[in-house]
């Protein structure tokens, strides 16, 4: 096609809008036949790309929507009804236009004509009366699109073709007079307000805005080490205009969400014909804005958990009816701003993810292996589905079974500088929850240094900045089997040194250090800098040929001064340096044996107790309690055979210290109890008395004795104290519970 008609290129382009609108419609006619404004809007488009092909004389493409406006000219007059087998050959219609569209695009003409055995088809779901009736255009209220004005145009000049002059003729020419009036005597429409604008060119613009930002900075960086004042005043004047310059261009890119699901309607009716099932879909926030390019990014990840939910997630009717639900499963698709990103959320009701089932599949794919299952949470375990090659479908269809799914569409999120979540509830449905960045162009970012370089880590992923004095670097972060480790609030934050990540030498213990509190797949985790510098809007450019292979970075930018800043991809580096929950447990398993050969440095406060009158003292870390309650003896109730109590609407069960037997129950009402809480939910431990809250930097733990649910024992106060291990007690008890000859319930 050659590249200077433009006609002919906007006639693809409206045309590709006019099915996009005419298959929604007729989807949503399948659904509710009587519904005339979706007959009414349905005919518009048809007509329209009618009568446009028409003038550019593509005959066979002609002929095929002549049937289609013919066939809904007669369910606009009352002629035929809309039913399963009119939607259906309605609908290859439309792909048979695409399939036109797309020769006309590559070619320059439409080819062979339509297949005969489609064209029969619609021949025989044309009345004979509206065979022959002349198409009457239906006027629109107003007009919302650009699409408008061209297709007026395109209507007029194809008026010589058209094979019915009378009534249809003067109608036409009473609208086009009326049109002409008002023209001269209404406001604008917004079609006049309007233009289209090449994507290339809004490209090109971004790139020059970007570079403006650049130059920007290097003003604003010069300025202020000059004492102009009239140099000051026109380089943030300059700042300003740059900055409007640069919101306006970022929002001519935006584009509504709407426009990614518009082929979701169709996509369910199909899914629907596939499976058997029944899904309403609900879409919310379709005006929520996103970058073009970060929208033709996420539009087939969408598009995938929409299959997998339909296939996977929710019910047959059958099957639905029987647990109690309605017999057609829910399917919400959602977006909206939070804290500068878009969220767009996937939620159906179905059947929920079952984690054993994951886990299973993931131990017979080599993924996991049996001891670790029990250190993992539930939600570590149903996230294995992302992982490559993963799949729970039983068989191979056309839909599912292959395990090329969920790994790439997290790969596709996260290429984009986004992140995917997932929560499930067997029985009652799983939401996917996706955070998007605005835009990829430009974005805010914290500029740090590390000896000489700096590096710019974008504040999506930012949660806080730590300082930490020089003198206190050895108190604060300690070792623990080769990782580096902060108490930040009570619980260990992993660290990561960037020297040493960068192989820039070995961390800098004689100056003050920042710890940047970064967030990555939902794991927080530390990155220990020299110095923390400024914010800064940066522009994101390609990394160049020799660092395209480094996962830590997700690209580079100019800094004021004219030297380069690499920008740091905080997820790949997470995964890089083995900070993630996963990687975590498994070097936690792996270092299981090593734990009783090594002492083990306290920097904790801890709460003493005395477990019974007969045993000495013991101490549970502190960041680990929770509550301290006294319960009255008379309200210990059993389950399979365990001491629970019911505490804030819930069962909690009861573990006794020490051998804590209740032999001295009977002359006290009242027993103390340690809340803690578990990934298993929160459990309490039952001791005889609470001594104090103590605090050693100095003890060390040693083991003396092998024991369940004691880390080993140290000096506290004067005194030998036993170390509780809380994990590994209340693992102990859970198995003891789950094995020892109880049948639970």
């Amino acid at each position: 096609m050659p590249q200077n008609d433009k006609a002919l290129q906007s006639f693809l382009i409206e045309s590709d809008e006019n099915l996009a609108q005419l298959e929604q419609d007729i989807v949503a006619l399948e659904r509710a036949p009587d519904d005339s404004d979706c007959v009414a809007s349905a005919f518009r488009a048809i007509h329209t790309i009618k009568g446009t092909c028409g003038f550019f004389g593509f005959s066979h493409l002609e002929a095929l929507t002549h049937l289609l406006e013919d066939i809904l000219g007669a369910m606009r007059d009352g002629h035929l009804k809309m039913d399963l087998d009119a939607a259906a050959a309605l609908l290859d219609g439309i792909d048979e236009i695409r399939v036109f569209l797309k020769h006309i695009n590559n070619e320059g003409n439409d080819g062979k004509a339509a297949p005969e055995e489609l064209m029969a088809r619609l021949h025989a779901l044309v009345p004979e009366k509206s065979a022959t009736e002349p198409a009457v255009v239906i006027p629109e209220p107003g007009v919302e699109t650009t699409t408008a004005v061209t297709v007026s145009e395109a209507s007029d000049d194809d008026q010589p073709h058209h094979e019915n002059e009378g009534e249809s003729g003067e109608l036409d020419h009473e609208e086009h007079e009326a049109g002409a009036e008002l023209s001269s005597t209404a406001a604008p429409t917004p079609t006049e307000s309007t233009v289209r604008v090449d994507v290339v060119l809004l490209d090109k613009l971004m790139n020059v805005v970007g570079e403006l930002v650049l130059t920007r900075n290097q003003l604003l960086q010069h300025a202020a080490s000059q004492n102009d004042s009239q140099l000051v005043n026109l380089s943030q004047r300059l700042n300003l205009v740059t900055s409007e310059l640069q919101e306006g261009l970022m929002q001519t890119r935006m584009q509504p969400i709407r426009n990614a699901w518009a082929t979701y309607p169709r996509l369910l009716r199909d899914l629907e014909k596939k499976t058997g099932k029944k899904v309403n879909p609900t879409l919310k926030g379709g005006d929520t804005e996103l970058d073009r390019s970060l929208l033709e990014a996420i539009r087939d990840p969408l598009i995938h958990l929409v299959r997998n939910a339909v296939d996977h997630g929710i019910e047959s009717p059958e099957v639905r009816l029987a647990a109690g639900k309605p017999e057609a499963g829910s399917l919400t698709l959602s977006a909206y701003h939070e804290s500068g990103n878009v969220t767009v959320e996937i939620s159906d009701d179905g059947k929920g993810l079952d984690s054993k089932k994951i886990v299973r599949r993931a131990i017979e794919a080599g993924l996991l292996h049996p001891d670790q299952v029990d250190s993992l949470t539930e939600r570590e375990k149903i996230r294995y589905i992302f992982q490559p090659g993963f799949s729970t479908a039983e068989t191979v269809n056309d839909l599912s079974g292959r395990g090329v799914g969920l790994d790439v569409v997290r790969n596709n999120v996260e290429r984009i500088g986004g992140s995917i979540d997932i929560k499930s509830t067997p029985g009652q449905g799983t939401t996917f929850k996706l955070k998007i960045p605005l835009t990829l162009a430009i974005v805010p970012a914290l500029i740090v240094r590390c000896l000489h370089q700096r590096f710019a880590i974008p504040q999506v992923n930012l949660l806080e900045v730590v300082y930490v004095e020089a003198e206190k670097l050895d108190e604060d972060i300690q070792t623990v089997h080769d990782a580096l480790v902060y108490r930040l609030r009570g619980r260990l934050l992993p660290l990561v040194d960037m020297r040493t990540l960068m192989h820039m030498g070995t961390p800098d213990k004689q100056h003050d250090q920042f710890i940047l509190v970064l967030t990555a797949d939902q794991q927080e985790f530390g990155l220990l800098v020299d110095d923390v510098r400024d914010t800064e809007e940066i522009v994101v450019k390609p990394l160049g040929r020799l660092l395209k292979d480094n996962p830590c970075f997700a690209g580079a930018t100019i800094m004021g001064d004219g030297r380069v800043a690499l920008i740091l991809d905080v997820k790949s580096t997470a995964d890089f340096a083995g900070v993630t929950r996963q990687d975590r447990k498994l070097n936690q398993q792996a270092n299981m044996d090593d734990r009783t050969h090594q002492p083990i440095n306290v920097a904790e406060n801890y709460l003493l107790v005395r477990p019974n009158e007969q045993t000495g003292r013991s101490a549970i870390a502190l960041s680990k309690v929770s509550r301290l309650e006294e319960i009255r003896i008379d309200s210990i109730e059993y389950s399979a055979g365990r001491e629970v109590i019911q505490y804030r609407g819930k069962i909690l069960p009861l573990i006794r210290l020490g051998n804590n037997i209740s032999t001295d129950d009977e002359d006290n009402e009242m027993i103390r109890i340690v809340v803690q809480p578990t990934e298993f939910g929160e459990v309490g431990l039952v001791v005889n008395d609470i001594i104090d809250i103590v605090s050693d930097n100095t003890a060390n733990i040693e083991r003396v004795a092998q024991s369940d649910g004691v880390l080993g024992a140290g000096i506290l106060q004067g005194h030998v104290t036993d170390f509780i291990d809380s994990d590994a007690l209340i693992r102990h008890y859970r198995d003891q519970n789950n094995n020892g000859g109880h049948d639970e319930h």
